[in-house]
C-alpha cells in the first residue's frame, strides 16, 4: 500500500521517496509505484496531479500526467512519458515534484465546493448532495431536491443563486481555518462514507473552523478558506428533481 503524504499537508510540493514498480506501457510510457507518494490520484470529483518524478541517481526524468488509485492494491500508480533515453530503476531513489499551480487551483475548486455544500445546510435548503465536481473546466456540485414544494422558477433559482454566493463569500472574508480530523470507522454512519471510506479503519473529515458539520474527504484543501479568492457561482439550474449549482475562482 502506497503511503499517502498530501493528505496531511496540500503544500507539500516536493519529496524524496524510493521506486518500488516500473512498468513500461510503451517504449516511452511508464508507469511507476513509489513507496510514498505526494501526488493526488484522480478520484473523489478532484482531477490528478501532474508533475514529475526524477531519479537522484541518473537524472532520469518522467512527467507525470495521470495519477490513479488501485483499490484493490492499495497501490497508487503514476503514469507518463520519459523526457529522454534515460530510466527509471526499481529500487533507487527518487524526487517527486507536483506541479503547483494546479495543485492550488485544484485546493481552491474542491474547498469551494466543500463550502457550497455547507451553505446549504447553514441556510436550511431542501437539497441532497449527490455529486461534486471540481475540475477547472466547469465545477459544480449536483444535489436532489427533497422537498417537492421547492421552488424551481427562475426567480426561486435565483434567490438561491444569490444566498449561497453571500454566505461563502461572507465565510472567505472572515477566514476559518481548515480542520483535518481522522475518525474511526466502525462508530460512523456508513450511509456518508464513499465506498472506499467504507473499507478503511479510518476516516478523514475535512472542515473549516467555526461552521458546523466537517464533510469525509480524501482530496486537497486551503489552509484557511481565504486562499480561496475570487469565488461566485456562475449558474443554479433545475432539471427534474434535482439542481446543478456551477461555480468558479477565478485567478
Amino acid at each position: 500500500m502506497t503511503k499517502i503524504l498530501y493528505q496531511q499537508d496540500t503544500y507539500l510540493l516536493t519529496h524524496t521517496t524510493r521506486l518500488l514498480q516500473v512498468t513500461l506501457m510503451d517504449p516511452k510510457t511508464v508507469t511507476v509505484v513509489v513507496d510514498e507518494t505526494i501526488f493526488h490520484p484522480q478520484g473523489g470529483g478532484q482531477p490528478t496531479d501532474i508533475g514529475c518524478i526524477r531519479s537522484l541517481k541518473s537524472g532520469a526524468c518522467m512527467v507525470v500526467d495521470m495519477v490513479k488509485l488501485n483499490n484493490a492494491t492499495g497501490l497508487v500508480e503514476h503514469r507518463g512519458k520519459m523526457k529522454d533515453d534515460l530510466i527509471l530503476s526499481e529500487g533507487e531513489e527518487v524526487i517527486l515534484e507536483v506541479d503547483e499551480p494546479s495543485r492550488k487551483l485544484h485546493a481552491r475548486l474542491h474547498s469551494a465546493g466543500h463550502l457550497i455544500h455547507h451553505a446549504i445546510q447553514a441556510l436550511g435548503l431542501p437539497l441532497q448532495k449527490t455529486k461534486s465536481y471540481h475540475f477547472p473546466d466547469s465545477p459544480c456540485i449536483e444535489c436532489e431536491i427533497i422537498d417537492p414544494n421547492f421552488d424551481k422558477s427562475p426567480v426561486g433559482l435565483s434567490s438561491i443563486q444569490l444566498k449561497i454566493e453571500d454566505l461563502c463569500n461572507k465565510w472567505i472574508a472572515e477566514g476559518h481555518e481548515t480542520s483535518i480530523t481522522l475518525c474511526q470507522r466502525k462508530d460512523m454512519d456508513d450511509s456518508r462514507l464513499s465506498e472506499k471510506a467504507r473499507s478503511s479503519e479510518m476516516v478523514r473529515f475535512i472542515g473549516f473552523n467555526g461552521i458546523p458539520n466537517p464533510r469525509p474527504c480524501g482530496g486537497t484543501h486551503v489552509k484557511n478558506v481565504l486562499d480561496i479568492g475570487k469565488f461566485f457561482i456562475r449558474k443554479v439550474a433545475s432539471k427534474g428533481n434535482a439542481i446543478k449549482i456551477s461555480y468558479a475562482c477565478p485567478c
